[in-house]
């Protein structure tokens, strides 16, 4: 990173901080052996050096916008024994079964950061790309082996991005 402002979609948002969070996040569990960064000099101790960037990252964001959950640290949560909820945007609701086949109400986005950059910067029908979330979490978390049907409540967006 050469400047916080690569990170700006907007003037003065965040929405690039809680992306960098995510990024760097999913870059840690690759577990990688060695990195080389268009700026600066490639470097081995990746897990040690991604934390620290991670955790600055989390640090500025708390301290420049009071964000204290980015985007990555929202994920599934048991309700009921067959019933998951991925809370935030919008909601999904998973129904597992013991087979581990589940039925998906609602995939949208996994945060309103995340909703923000594509619904107000983008034109209509450019905004939204599918940021696919928290499926690892499911099938190690939860044992979700497949997904039968998703069912999205009502054509908002929100709901519908993920599908």
């Amino acid at each position: 990173m050469q400047t916080l402002y690569d990170l700006q979609y907007a003037y003065g948002a965040g929405d690039g901080c809680d992306y960098m969070v995510y990024a760097l996040a999913k870059m840690r569990e690759h577990n990688t052996d060695m990195m080389c960064p268009s700026h600066g000099d490639p470097f081995d101790d990746t897990a040690t050096a991604l934390q620290t960037l991670e955790t600055k990252f989390r640090e500025y964001m708390r301290h420049r916008w009071g964000i204290t959950t980015p985007t990555h640290d929202v994920g599934p949560r048991s309700i009921l024994p067959h019933l998951i909820q991925i809370p935030g945007c919008s909601n999904t609701w998973i129904i597992v079964s013991d087979s581990g086949k589940a039925l998906f109400v609602d995939y949208g986005s996994q945060s309103f950061t995340f909703m923000y950059s594509f619904n107000i910067l983008f034109e209509a029908g450019n905004r939204l790309r599918m940021q696919e979330h928290n499926l690892d979490i499911l099938r190690d978390k939860f044992g979700v082996t497949q997904i039968d049907l998703a069912l999205p409540s009502h054509y908002h967006d929100d709901h519908v991005n993920g599908l």
